[in-house]
């Protein structure tokens, strides 16, 4: 385009409605556009070429294999400054918030010598594999085990999470710790948690068959729990800007 050249930006749009609009009808033949487990979204075409846009991150923290002279360079001091930074902070690869429930022995806690997975699954997690049970060999008690991709991990879970942990909020948070390229999370077994979507469509489903006059009282009782958890986690300079409908309610009795 000539750089004396005058326009106007609506002109611009006008003139250019049908080649957008064949554009559009293009893409709509070829692709279907989604979400994956992440809320992210995800062109997947409709033919052999059928994959996934987005960049993992999570081959840090793992062996790699320089694939020039220049990447070898980038690598070896990346990899050289974060055992730099290792040995002057000391740093730990995890921290033990309750050692009633987690026993670990000369700074590690392995599958198979300070705890063993059960045949237990609690869940899948938004970005990791399986949520699993775990029992400690030493304190025979047991947690639920979750693990995530460093790629996924974002360090303001753990410290909400640390900061609410006397709330009684969120399930008790035993341990984390980095291994490998994965984030590993023990916390509190919850055996008596159910969703919001359980409430909505089983326990207030048997409530209007049952007795209709109670559903108000019951809805307002359940949404006043809700508000009351966001109040205190607001109250602690915290936001959950995730509330859905799987979201995992505890669970009480009350005398």
């Amino acid at each position: 385009m000539n750089a004396n050249s005058k326009y106007k930006k609506e002109d611009v749009v006008v003139q250019n409605h049908d080649n957008v609009d064949i554009y559009e009808g293009n893409m709509k033949d070829k692709t279907v556009i989604g979400v994956d487990d992440q809320k992210r979204p995800v062109i997947q075409y409709k033919d052999e070429r059928s994959r996934k846009l987005w960049w993992d991150a999570s081959n840090a923290n793992i062996l790699t294999k320089p694939r020039s002279d220049d990447d070898v360079q980038v690598k070896m001091d990346a990899c050289l400054e974060m055992i730099d930074y290792l040995k002057k902070n000391k740093a730990p690869s995890g921290v033990v918030l309750d050692p009633t429930h987690v026993s670990s022995k000369a700074g590690y806690y392995r599958e198979g010598r300070e705890f063993t997975k059960t045949k237990d699954v609690l869940g899948k997690g938004n970005s990791a594999g399986d949520i699993i049970v775990i029992k400690d060999k030493t304190t025979h008690t047991e947690s639920a085990h979750k693990t995530m991709m460093i790629s996924y991990f974002r360090e303001e879970e753990i410290r909400a999470w640390v900061d609410l942990n006397e709330t009684g909020i969120p399930p008790a948070l035993y341990c984390f710790k980095l291994e490998g390229n994965k984030i590993h999370i023990f916390m509190e077994k919850i055996d008596r948690g159910i969703t919001l979507r359980d409430i909505i469509d089983t326990h207030m489903g048997n409530i209007r068959a049952e007795n209709p006059n109670l559903a108000r009282p019951f809805s307002l009782y359940v949404f006043h729990g809700l508000l009351s958890a966001v109040h205190t986690m607001h109250q602690k300079g915290w936001t959950h800007r995730d509330l859905h409908r799987k979201l995992n309610v505890r669970s009480s009795k009350t005398s």
